[in-house]
């Protein structure tokens, strides 16, 4: 996997994030989505789906409503979404380029995972591909109060590691993630699985 445009040794702290990043997912996840709000008479796309990428899921159902209308409960479509990505769960396959990168630098960074998943679902990953000893620090959507589209759970992540946020590179495959992090003060890669590529524009 090529890196453009930035030397990884002149920060101290890495941040990964985990669907879409560390893991190949997102396609999994968009399915479960939209079969989902199928069956509440919601149709929707890949592409939109992709604009809410790393953001906590009862959060997505929020701005669904508010963008059509609906009164959907945040809480139960979110739970009917995450049954069905467990049920597909053994098609999820590990991003082992962008994992090299954390276990080569872990020895003298900080390194961390900021997700909008879920702690039940994220511990599964963990879990699966051994990846918890990378990761001594794990933002989860239930330890903030605002999603990754915000400073919230970056600054924690800096907090946790003892990092500065200056000091921090965030790894995404979201704008939403991406913009989130440069709001605290970070710099960013995004990465794309599916070119091969990880790169400072999007």
């Amino acid at each position: 996997m090529q890196i453009k445009n930035k030397d990884l040794e002149s920060f101290d702290g890495l941040i990964f994030d985990l669907d879409g990043t560390l893991i190949n997912s997102m396609p999994i996840h968009n399915k479960a989505w939209i079969d989902t709000l199928a069956k509440h008479g919601l149709e929707t796309t890949e592409k939109e789906l992709m604009t809410y990428a790393g953001i906590a899921s009862v959060m997505i159902v929020d701005r669904l409503n508010q963008k059509y209308g609906l009164e959907l409960h945040p809480q139960e479509i979110s739970d009917e979404k995450e049954l069905i990505f467990k049920e597909r769960f053994n098609e999820v396959t590990l991003a082992k380029e962008v994992l090299e990168i954390a276990i080569k630098f872990k020895s003298h960074k900080k390194i961390s995972i900021v997700t909008g998943g879920e702690r039940e679902t994220v511990s599964m990953v963990l879990d699966k591909f051994e990846m918890r000893e990378h990761f001594p620090v794990v933002i989860c959507a239930e330890d903030t109060k605002r999603g990754k589209d915000t400073v919230e759970p970056f600054l924690l992540a800096a907090q946790k590691m003892g990092v500065e946020p200056s000091k921090c590179l965030f790894f995404d495959d979201g704008d939403a993630g991406l913009n989130g992090a440069l709001k605290a003060g970070m710099e960013v890669l995004k990465v794309d699985l599916s070119s091969q590529e990880i790169y400072s524009e999007f």
